[in-house]
């Protein structure tokens, strides 16, 4: 059964209004630049003298936090610094291909002939050549696709980067709310402890209850009193690492108004969550830098080849002392050609090398993520599992029985037929049950938050009943 409309992720909305780019982690290299302009739009741009901005009509971001974990997901997409620094460095990456592509810049040179130098056709005063070397062709091609793929795995870290940030916000997120829910909790705990307290100072009052049982429960209302006012600074520190997470201004009242999704687990088999993880970006993005290192390679072995020179040389010719040679005053035209001989050849092998032993480290390095990713998601399924019975356990057997054992505790109090100490502890396993409770559902809220992250993208769930 899936889950109810207003229960369903908040994650897959926001993913999707603020961050275009992470529907295309398996996109071919060429696609880079569209994807770059299409997540540009998405992105409100930095707050630059001379950066356009988006209007108000125009910004897919919420223009007030609703309270809601989509809005806070978007507005961090919008104004997170750090995302927006590797946004950057993708459209730094954009820019080397057409670096690659380029030839070295020719070589212009001029020559005075001082006094001139005297040929038959007339004196040399001034000569003017340029000279353009070619290299290896192998060496442009594959110096620009190592650059394309570069450019490619600036983007997958780009996408895995919003990928962490919507799971800081998550677990921000949720730590808060659990923290004002406990507060809440704690204020009914404490109101029904002053309840108790008014039944014993009846008894008290009638003579069927002394002033130490009346201490006793006096002594238990400021421990609860206590615990609600630690809850203060504890929710300023919240509130403070939920506004660093979503970045930029934030008004000074963060609302947390979603819950927690109901029990739930994937309905997606544990073959295809694996697959799923050899196309997160990570693990594609080091990938690509893997490949990237072979193209070096290739690259720098083209300079052990010879580089082609052609160039062109123009002669100034002055006027010869015999005006009847055939060729007098003509200037001189020549055509130049030049070989550059590779002689440096340990240098060449240590270079091609170098690339080979990058390009193997990020093999490694997305062999160990692939590695990583897969313990991960073995340890936050059973994390989901858990933290799903330990909900249903709590909902369908502990709070009835929790409820029922009070009213007859309280019941048999006011007759005379339970002690105090008993009804207090009940009421202190009672908060401990309700703590639990909570903690369970943000659990499986975070749990969830977490594998999408590992995985990548959405996972289709199914609700446990």
């Amino acid at each position: 059964m899936r889950s109810p409309p207003h229960r369903r992720p908040r994650v897959r909305g926001a993913l999707a209004l603020g961050l275009l780019a992470l529907a295309a982690c398996a996109s071919a290299p060429s696609r880079v630049d569209r994807d770059l302009l299409e997540v540009e739009r998405a992105l409100r741009p930095a707050s630059a003298p001379s950066a356009p901005r988006l209007t108000d009509a125009e910004s897919p971001v919420p223009l007030a936090l609703d309270g809601s974990l989509r809005a806070y997901l978007s507005h961090a997409f919008a104004h997170s610094p750090a995302l927006r620094a590797t946004f950057e460095q993708w459209r730094a990456a954009t820019y080397g291909p057409a670096t690659a592509r380029r030839l070295d810049e020719p070589t212009l040179s001029y020559t005075w002939f001082i006094g001139g130098m005297d040929t038959p056709m007339g004196p040399q005063r001034h000569r003017v050549g340029v000279m353009q070397m070619f290299p290896w062709p192998t060496k442009i091609r594959a110096a620009s696709r190592a650059e394309e793929l570069a450019a490619a795995a600036a983007q997958r870290r780009f996408e895995a980067h919003a990928l962490e940030l919507a799971a800081v916000v998550a677990r921000a997120y949720w730590r808060l709310w659990q923290l004002r829910r406990a507060r809440e909790l704690q204020r009914a705990q404490l109101e029904i402890l002053r309840s108790v307290g008014e039944l014993v100072r009846i008894r008290v009052t009638t003579g069927d209850a002394g002033l130490g049982a009346l201490a006793q429960v006096d002594l238990q209302i400021s421990r609860s009193e206590d615990e609600l006012f630690a809850f203060d600074p504890r929710e300023r520190a919240a509130v403070a690492e939920l506004r660093r997470a979503i970045g930029g201004a934030a008004p000074p009242l963060l609302l947390t108004t979603d819950d927690p999704p109901p029990p739930r687990s994937p309905s997606e088999p544990q073959e295809q969550l694996h697959r799923a993880l050899a196309a997160h970006p990570e693990v594609n993005g080091r990938e690509l830098l893997a490949r990237a290192g072979a193209e070096r390679a290739r690259a720098a072995g083209a300079d052990r080849y010879p580089s082609l020179g052609l160039g062109f040389d123009w002669t100034q010719i002055g006027p010869a002392r015999d005006p009847t040679h055939p060729h007098a005053g003509r200037d001189m035209f020549m055509l130049q050609t030049s070989l550059k001989i590779p002689i440096w050849g340990a240098a060449y092998r240590a270079a091609i090398r170098q690339a080979e032993a990058e390009g193997a480290a990020e093999a490694a390095e997305a062999r160990a993520a692939r590695d990583r990713a897969a313990a991960d998601l073995e340890a936050v399924l059973s994390d989901i599992e858990d933290s799903a019975r330990r909900i249903r356990l709590y909902t369908g057997a502990l709070a009835p029985q929790a409820e029922t054992a009070r009213a007859a505790l309280q019941s048999s109090y006011q007759v005379g037929r339970a002690a105090l100490s008993d009804l207090l502890l009940l009421e202190r396993d009672l908060i401990d049950l309700e703590a639990a409770h909570l903690q369970a559902r943000v659990d499986h809220a975070l749990a969830w938050a977490e594998l999408e992250r590992i995985v990548g993208r959405p996972v289709a769930a199914q609700t446990i009943e």
